[in-house]
């Protein structure tokens, strides 16, 4: 058996990927930008990576050993997964979806970071987005048809489900073939939701985390950059993603009233809990390097 992460960017994957390899440690599988360069090559990543082929998925896995657990933005679907059974039996597909303009703007403001204060811009770039969202559309436009990926800022949800973006399938792909699907914007609830399918495979998982990868508060730049014109732009190129995002809710609430427990007692429970973890986690490492001082 094994457990997929069909990470989605900017929609708490590497957090999700922390969890499992906290769970997992040396079963689980990372499937990033350094894990495909090393085995792939510096050219595979440059300047954006797209898809893995099925040659190269196999190339990857041919790296590791016996695995319960990968995490990954670039493992396609449907074809990726096929791959995933025949190696590991039955593969259990975990996601978690975003609003999709949310997605987009965290994305631009990701990007930004990367670049701001570069003196110099990567080749491929050809458009200076650093300080206007608009260009930063035009640049995955530009980066799409330049290298054959798919537009990470055009309907990027769908064509993960489905490469031709029809919706139906999506949705029914959703249904039938993954194990679990959450909401980013209720994430801890999600956490809680997966914490008990595990369980129900008599499986202990913990769900205690710091967030990875976390956006920085950009309150004012977003009043600045993020323009209701803006807005509209990526409103227009996402039509179908957010028609996806809208029929994805309702099938995330039918699971909340599924839920066995009182969710409202386990939220609050769990967010107790999770503060008393992450205030033992930051203690703990300064205890230990002062105990290695010497300093009591």
């Amino acid at each position: 058996m094994l457990f997929f992460n069909a990470h989605i960017s900017r929609t708490g994957g590497l957090t999700l990927a922390h969890i499992l390899r906290r769970n997992f440690g040396d079963d689980h599988l990372d499937i990033y930008t350094e894990e495909i360069k090393n085995v792939l090559g510096s050219a595979r990543v440059t300047p954006t990576i797209g898809m893995l082929t099925p040659d190269e998925l196999n190339r990857i896995l041919d790296q590791n050993g016996e695995i319960k657990s990968i995490s990954s933005h670039w493992i396609p679907i449907p074809s990726g997964i096929e791959i995933l059974k025949e190696r590991f039996g039955n593969v259990k597909i975990i996601t978690f979806f975003r609003d999709p303009i949310d997605v987009i703007i965290s994305k631009f403001f990701s990007f930004r970071r990367r670049y701001l204060h570069s003196e110099t811009l990567p080749e491929h770039m050809l458009y200076d987005y650093r300080n206007d969202l608009s260009l930063f559309l035009k640049h995955w436009a530009y980066v799409s048809k330049q290298y054959d990926v798919q537009d990470q800022c055009r309907n990027y949800t769908s064509y993960f489900l489905d490469n031709d973006l029809n919706i139906d399938k999506g949705l029914s792909r959703l249904k039938n073939d993954f194990w679990f699907v959450g909401l980013t914007e209720r994430f801890n609830e999600g956490l809680i939701l997966l914490k008990d399918r595990f369980q129900q495979l008599d499986i202990s998982f913990s769900i205690y985390y710091n967030r990875k990868n976390k956006g920085l508060q950009v309150n004012e730049e977003k009043k600045k950059l993020v323009t209701e014109e803006v807005l509209q732009g990526i409103r227009d190129q996402n039509k179908i993603d957010i028609r996806l995002y809208e029929n994805i809710i309702p099938l995330y609430q039918e699971k909340i009233c599924e839920y066995s427990g009182n969710m409202k007692k386990d939220l609050l429970r769990y967010k107790q809990k999770l503060a008393v973890w992450r205030t033992y986690q930051s203690i703990v490492p300064n205890v230990a390097k002062r105990a290695i001082a010497g300093i009591q």
